[in-house]
């Protein structure tokens, strides 16, 4: 599977693709070939969402080499799910998802990195988790009802666990937002960071836990979090989910050369 010839107009190109085709990044490019090989195109749409949309296939690549990493065994006769996986003779199956940006949200790609401005410095923790719990909980209603309308009538889903594993590219440092949004979307259980930061000497067993009970959309319509305290997601077997399956990941992989060089620094 050819990701990296361009097929795509280039004024349509993800700003993601257009960054990997440069002669400097030939080794980072050569990481994400060897995780795709063996992997099957079996929609004739991956290469052409790859170069368009970049996330979410780059996200199906990274689980399917962390599934042969794992020695699952893979059935690849149906289209959907994403995934269906076998080990020691468990069968299941797994839909990969993302979280992406609202309509009129900044992107994740949109975020600027300087060494005057570091791009984990002024955060508003409570506000990168508020908007990462409305794009997760999106993202899940979405794929509950695409099981309850679709998959769920397919003779190869019958009676095998449904498992979602989520990436969130909803906005620029995504990446911080640890498990907090999620546990708070699954669970509402959200573990309050800046009111510790703010007081440290008030919780000397560290950062208190909230129940919110539901997060506010801007246009003040209320989701409601918890979606695995009762029923009402009974169709999803498990959530899987990373904050940290980034490209950065995939380029300290590569080898290090003249022209590519990964930059690690600790603040």
């Amino acid at each position: 599977m050819d990701l990296f010839t361009p097929i795509v107009d280039e004024s349509r190109q993800h700003p993601h693709f257009k960054s990997l085709l440069g002669p400097a990044r030939a080794p980072d490019r050569a990481v994400l070939a060897a995780w795709a090989e063996g992997f099957p195109d079996r929609d004739g749409k991956m290469i052409q969402e790859f170069q368009l949309s970049f996330n979410s296939s780059f996200w199906e690549i990274y689980l399917y080499a962390v599934f042969c990493d794992y020695g699952f065994e893979f059935d690849w006769p149906h289209s959907a799910p994403d995934f269906q996986l076998d080990r020691e003779g468990t069968r299941f199956l797994v839909e990969a998802v993302t979280a992406n940006a609202a309509q009129g949200k900044p992107n994740e790609w949109d975020l600027q990195f300087s060494l005057e401005s570091p791009a984990n410095l002024g955060i508003d923790i409570d506000a990168l988790n508020h908007e990462a719990m409305i794009r997760l909980a999106n993202a899940i209603h979405g794929k509950a009802r695409k099981f309850t309308d679709a998959y769920s009538k397919l003779q190869h889903v019958a009676r095998k666990p449904f498992v979602l594993v989520i990436a969130p590219f909803e906005q620029p440092h995504f990446n911080h937002q640890y498990n907090r949004p999620i546990m708070s979307v699954l669970y509402d259980h959200y573990v309050d960071e800046p009111a510790y930061m703010r007081n440290p000497a008030a919780f000397p067993n560290g950062p208190p836990t909230r129940n919110l009970g539901f997060v506010t959309k801007d246009n003040g319509a209320e989701i409601e979090l918890g979606l695995f305290n009762d029923d009402r997601m009974r169709q999803i077997s498990a959530v899987i989910f990373s904050c940290t399956a980034t490209w950065g990941k995939e380029s300290a992989l590569a080898p290090q050369t003249s022209e590519h060089q990964t930059m690690m620094h600790t603040l």
